[in-house]
């Protein structure tokens, strides 16, 4: 376990734009986030209070990486703030390309059980339609 100034030392050496912030409403709670391109000064203050760490926030023009506990800062979350840092592994395109292959895998699936369920049905009205005949379904014979 680190101290939080230790902590912050590390994190600056990986991000500048980073900061380390107490949260208000929960104590124990820190968040680490990164300074965004600009402020949003239309922000409207919270009515209730467990909204104003997200109200200072978005008014101070930062965006939430991670929460964590105070006790918890170590090296641990420095190496998974890395793992999960975008800009380091090609930008946005190399989560954007694996949601689109996630997303091709569920729509071909989807595509199966639909010409599984249209198989079965075209076979169940052939069997009808046969039976309505008189003819054999199926090796089933009306007469036993």
């Amino acid at each position: 376990m680190w101290s939080k100034q230790t902590f912050e030392k590390e994190m600056h050496k990986f991000d500048r734009l980073l900061r380390l912030r107490d949260s208000e409403t929960e104590p124990g709670i820190v968040y680490i986030e990164r300074k965004a391109s600009r402020e949003t000064a239309c922000v409207p203050k919270p009515k209730e209070f467990h909204k104003r760490d997200v109200y200072r926030r978005n008014a101070e023009g930062h965006i939430l990486l991670m929460r964590a506990r105070k006790n918890e800062l170590g090296h641990h979350l420095l190496v998974e703030l890395r793992a999960h840092d975008m800009w380091q592994f090609r930008g946005a395109g190399y989560y954007a390309d694996a949601l689109e292959r996630q997303e091709a895998e569920k729509e071909a699936q989807k595509e199966k059980e639909n010409s599984v369920l249209l198989q079965h049905c075209g076979e169940e009205a052939y069997d009808r339609a046969m039976i309505k005949q008189g003819d054999v379904v199926s090796n089933f014979h009306q007469k036993v």
